[in-house]
């Protein structure tokens, strides 16, 4: 038996166990929730990116909506288009399903006015992720806009514009 729990009886072990774990949730939870929310988006992009490059999933060409939802049968969600502003004058060319944050997610790339191109990952919601809702960050070559839509966390990925 550890040094440290010498003395203590086996019926307070259990409840000690339990604030001590409390305590290692909680400071995860601000962790996450607090200054490295910005890290996690950065990862979700680089996650991105290494999806991009991989070779491990079918790429499914598409031309509308429906056609995502129907190729992308291996999420643990049902995929729905976001209807948010932002992805307004896009339509996707291309799917596939993409591993993101440690989850199975949607990578959809999309083509917009004057052959502009853009990407969106769409993973299912949880409560980390949540914190994430109506999140903006700006980097020299790219710039990520996050939002929830029913239980859904929506990662828009645009290449910065140059001047």
């Amino acid at each position: 038996m550890h040094d440290a729990l010498r003395g203590v009886p086996a019926k307070g072990l259990l409840p000690a166990l339990m604030v001590m774990v409390v305590i290692l949730v909680i400071s995860q939870a601000v962790y996450i929730f607090g200054a490295k929310q910005s890290d996690l988006i950065l990862q979700l992009a680089y996650d991105g990116e290494r999806c991009q490059q991989s070779t491990d999933s079918d790429v499914l060409l598409v031309d509308h909506w429906q056609a995502v939802a129907r190729g992308l049968d291996r999420l643990a969600f049902e995929f729905k288009p976001s209807i948010d502003a932002r992805l307004q004058g896009y339509r996707p060319y291309s799917a596939r399903h993409c591993e993101v944050l440690g989850q199975l997610a949607a990578q959809i790339q999309l083509q917009g006015a004057a052959e502009a191109r853009a990407e969106l990952f769409v993973l299912q919601a949880d409560d980390v992720l949540s914190a994430l809702h109506n999140r903006r960050q700006q980097r020299a070559d790219f710039e990520v806009h996050t939002w929830l839509e029913d239980g859904r966390l929506y990662a828009l990925l645009l290449p910065s514009a140059v001047d």
